[in-house]
């Protein structure tokens, strides 16, 4: 808008320019021809350089003009790119963090009870990297709001997963982890009705609880956010096909893993920048 104004400025300025110029000639050449009584060889004499003056300069004003207009439209495609790319980035290290957190929680997922009791506590990680979805508001011109409210609900989901992980470690160290090695938990053949004598009421729902809740928070912020990546950098793609954008590969997760982590590949399809 504010380009389209000065563009429509100075043409409005060049024609002013010329048609005083032009006025200007006539009432000079009048004068000459009629009072002095110049020839046509005199006239052209001044009128030429006068003319040619005029045309150079309003020349170097338009050239200067649209030169100063790429500037600034280069400049403000390069902030789009890196305002991409910071959102990329910032979501594929959060979905590296999630998918290898989610791989080791998959190993103990052999039914409710033995993820109770076998998930040990996990510390969360001091994440400092967050979205700033307000640098990406230019992609509502081109009717990717939605997109911008998608990013910004996987910010809260991966906020989500680390709170539900914190909530669930200390709750697990303060009060469960005592509670396992005083009746021996460890070494026994569980049974729901085991667990809950040791436990009581109260505390076996309240790590079923956090339990269930931790593993439902990572395994639908590892699938969408995986998603919303994608589309993403499809988006940014179809923007500015010629620029590298941050992109990372899924994590190919085993249907049924055995015990430990044998069977999950957690080497993901790492493919950078591209």
């Amino acid at each position: 808008m504010v380009q389209l104004w000065g563009r429509n400025v100075l043409k409005q300025g060049l024609v002013a320019k010329g048609l005083l110029v032009v006025l200007i000639v006539a009432i000079a050449t009048a004068a000459c021809v009629l009072v002095v009584g110049a020839t046509a060889k005199d006239v052209a004499g001044w009128l030429i350089p006068l003319v040619g003056t005029y045309v150079g300069a309003a020349y170097g004003a338009s050239y200067a003009f649209k030169l100063q207009q790429g500037k600034e439209a280069a400049a403000a495609d390069r902030a789009k790119v890196d305002a991409l790319n910071r959102a990329l980035m910032v979501m594929c290290l959060q979905y590296n963090e999630v998918a290898a957190t989610w791989a080791k929680m998959r190993s103990f997922d052999r039914g409710e009870l033995p993820r109770m009791i076998g998930l040990p506590a996990y510390q969360a990680p001091q994440f400092d990297y967050r979205q700033h979805v307000v640098d990406l508001a230019f992609l509502m011109r081109f009717d990717n709001a939605q997109l911008i409210l998608e990013i910004s609900i996987e910010q809260g989901r991966f906020d989500a997963c680390l709170d539900s992980m914190q909530l669930r470690s200390k709750y697990f160290v303060k009060t469960v982890e005592p509670l396992i090695e005083q009746y021996g938990l460890r070494s026994k053949l569980l049974s729901e009705q085991l667990v809950f004598t040791a436990f009581g009421e109260r505390i076996y729902q309240t790590l079923r609880n956090n339990t269930n809740s931790l593993y439902e928070h990572f395994a639908t912020t590892e699938v969408s956010l995986f998603e919303t990546i994608e589309k993403l950098h499809r988006t940014a793609k179809q923007f500015f096909p010629r620029e590298k954008f941050f992109k990372v590969g899924r994590v190919n997760f085993m249907a049924e893993p055995p015990n430990g982590l044998e069977g999950v590949d957690l080497e993901a399809e790492s493919r950078g920048i591209e």
